[in-house]
This record gives C-alpha cells, sequence and structure tokens, in this order.
C-alpha cells in the first residue's frame, strides 16, 4: 500500500470513527431528552398518596465469597435469582413492619402508623414489640411510641389497667421542628414503601428522604459522573452514574444504575449497585408496577436484595390511592392520655392528663432531662 493511499484510509477510519462517537453522542442526547420528559412529567403529579403496607424479612443462601471469591459467587446468587430468597415468618429473626401511610408528593408531608416487631440485639428479650404514630405537617414533627418486650403488640391506647397490674409500658411522645432521628426518618419511609414515590428515591439510605429525582440527576450531570444513558428495546431507559463508595476501604466509586420504564409512566423499576471492579449488582431495589389513580404509575410492591450477604426484604403496598382532600392535620399526632411527651419546641416535658399542663413544672422538668441552662428573662 503507498504512503497517499495508507494516509487517506487512516483519514477515512479516522472520520467514520468521529462520526460513529457523534452519533452516539447524538443518540444519548436524544434518550436523555426523552427520560427529562419524563421526570417532569411525575414532578407534576400533585395530591397525597395514601395506602396499607407491609413488610417481611427474605432469606436466602450465603454466598460462598471466601472460597469463591466475590465476582464468582455474586454471579452463582444471581443464577439462583430472587425465587432463592424467601419470606420469613412474621415473628421470625427480622420480625416485620405494617401500618398505613400518608405522603405529600409535593413537600414531604407525612403520617405513619406503623406495628412492627424486630429483633431485640442485646436486649432483655429476643424480640421487641413496638407501635408508631409519627406524623410531619410541614412544620412540626410530632411522634407517638409505645413498645413492650415479646412479639405481642402493646395496647393502641394507655388503660388504667395498664398500672393497676404494673405491664404499663410508657408511651412516649416527642414534639420539635427538626427531625427526631434522621435514621429512623430514613428506615421508617423506606420501610413503607414512600422510598420510590414520584418523584423521589432513596438511595441505599445515603441520602435523606425526600431526595428529588430531577435534582439528583442534574447533579449527576453536573459532577461529570454520568456513564451512561442508555434505552433498551422494551422502552426501557437506564441512567448509571459512578456514586461515592461508603466503605473507606475502597479508593474507587460504586456504580449504580437507575432503571425507568416507559410502559408504566416512566416509573423506576429498579435500581442497582454494583461495586468497583465486579460485573454483578451487589445490591438491588426491584420495583413491581401498580397502578395510584388514572395513568399514575407506582410501586405496588418493593423487593430489596443483597446478593453480597444473601438477605432482602420485601413490601407490599396495598389499598393504594391519591388522595387530593387531605387536612392538615390528618399528619399530626395526637398524644392519648398517659403519654410522657418532650416538647422541643416549647421546651416542655409532662404527661398528658385531663386538664392543663402546670408549664412550670414541665419546663423544669425538661431541663433537668436534657441538662439545658434556663434563659432568664431580662426582668429577672
Amino acid at each position: 500500500m503507498t504512503k497517499k493511499r495508507c494516509v487517506l484510509v487512516l483519514m477515512v477510519l479516522t472520520c467514520w470513527g468521529l462520526s460513529s462517537i457523534a452519533n452516539a453522542a447524538d443518540k444519548q442526547s436524544s434518550v436523555q431528552q426523552r427520560l427529562d420528559a419524563i421526570l417532569n412529567e411525575r414532578a407534576a403529579i400533585t395530591g397525597v398518596y395514601a395506602w396499607d403496607f407491609e413488610l417481611l424479612a427474605l432469606k436466602g443462601q450465603l454466598p460462598d465469597i471466601a472460597g469463591q471469591g466475590p465476582a464468582a459467587a455474586l454471579k452463582e446468587a444471581h443464577q439462583n435469582g430472587l425465587a432463592s430468597f424467601k419470606e420469613q415468618p412474621k415473628t421470625g429473626e427480622k420480625g416485620y413492619n405494617s401500618g398505613n401511610a400518608l405522603f405529600d408528593c409535593n413537600d414531604g408531608r407525612f403520617y405513619l402508623n406503623v406495628e412492627s416487631v424486630t429483633k431485640w440485639v442485646n436486649g432483655a428479650a429476643p424480640h421487641i414489640a413496638t407501635r408508631v404514630r409519627w406524623g410531619f405537617d410541614g412544620v412540626t414533627y410530632s411522634m407517638w411510641t409505645r413498645s413492650r418486650q415479646g412479639t405481642s403488640l402493646p395496647p393502641k391506647e394507655i388503660t388504667p389497667a395498664d398500672s393497676n397490674h404494673g405491664t404499663r409500658s410508657i408511651a412516649e411522645g416527642e414534639i420539635s421542628k427538626t427531625v427526631p432521628s434522621a435514621d429512623t426518618y430514613r428506615a421508617y419511609l423506606s420501610t413503607s414503601g414512600a422510598c420510590f414515590l414520584p418523584p423521589f428515591v432513596d438511595l441505599f439510605g445515603k441520602e435523606p428522604l425526600p431526595t428529588n429525582l430531577i435534582e439528583f440527576i442534574a447533579s449527576r450531570i453536573s459532577s461529570k459522573s454520568v456513564l451512561a444513558v442508555t434505552e433498551n428495546k422494551d422502552g426501557i431507559i437506564e441512567f448509571s452514574f459512578e456514586y461515592p463508595n461508603a466503605s473507606p476501604q475502597s479508593t474507587k466509586p460504586d456504580k449504580i444504575v437507575f432503571a425507568f420504564d416507559q410502559r408504566h409512566g416512566g416509573m423506576l423499576t429498579r435500581v442497582s449497585k454494583f461495586s468497583a471492579g465486579l460485573p454483578h449488582a451487589i445490591e438491588e431495589y426491584l420495583i413491581e408496577p401498580g397502578e395510584w389513580g388514572e395513568g399514575i404509575w407506582g410501586p405496588a410492591q418493593i423487593t430489596y436484595v443483597n446478593w453480597l450477604n444473601g438477605f432482602g426484604s420485601r413490601t407490599k403496598l396495598t389499598q393504594r390511592k391519591i388522595r387530593q382532600d387531605v387536612d392538615a392535620k390528618e399528619f399530626r399526632v395526637e398524644m392519648p392520655m398517659g403519654t410522657m411527651v418532650n416538647d422541643n419546641i416549647s421546651k416542655m416535658s409532662y404527661m398528658v392528663a385531663d386538664g392543663s399542663i402546670d408549664e412550670a413544672q414541665a419546663k423544669e422538668r425538661y431541663v433537668a432531662a436534657h441538662n439545658v441552662v434556663p434563659v432568664l428573662s431580662h426582668d429577672a
């Protein structure tokens, strides 16, 4: 081949390569535009989600990482599939969470009524049973809890018999303008199924709920961490990006993949986490679609699987609807008689009883309980 012909071939190959790159970029841009349209459409949904839920633990086979190595063990776990993960009985090692919920898709107001039985690690009994009512009306958080040892739930209300028979477990209430516990907030909202209601997402517990999908994806794009935006023949758009690894031992980021199903209103149907260098997901959320309203798709069931450690959970969402008539008071928790309340707004601690609150005594209790130095007025 002559020198001139060789140069010509190289020029053709270079142009073809640049053209392919340009076409790929145009295709990705087109898919990104469809994804943006989906997210904007779902962000326009108004109203309050209302549903019942039940979460059960899943147990699978523990991969033989020591014998096979992480890559081979993960491959085998994925080959065994979801069928290898079995739902555990309600009183099993991990217990259950069930109840009903409200979640405002516009401003994050919520109400949770939860019944749970969980393993009590290093506790006085193998299990602890708890009732929780938790609400946020847009300004104030209010939470009521009552627990007792064992797998039998405590009564919903405190009665005189609780005190007379010595079996009383004091109900505790908390009123605050800040989240009482970010970990509890994340855990309860996640186990209720609120982690994948449009337009929000919960990313493996690293982000506080609600995380707005549009804002989150925009942040991935601006940080130049996007790996690819692709679309398959079934209309599934996959958005993959790098995400910092939480493990201090790793210097490489994880890969996260969001899958959006255009056949079901563009809802998020899968979230997968890949550890650096491993070809199979180590954690996944698999979200089965269901209609919440006319043309509005959301989760009907959320299955979480930790392929690396052989466990997971399944949350079933029933009685699903979107309400437009929710009054603000439905997001507030009324403290029943006998509740010991810790009011972080008024700086008072008191027992709910008939009659008015002795504010002076309630403030003294708050100071004593929180080791707070009282603020003196200028007239003192």
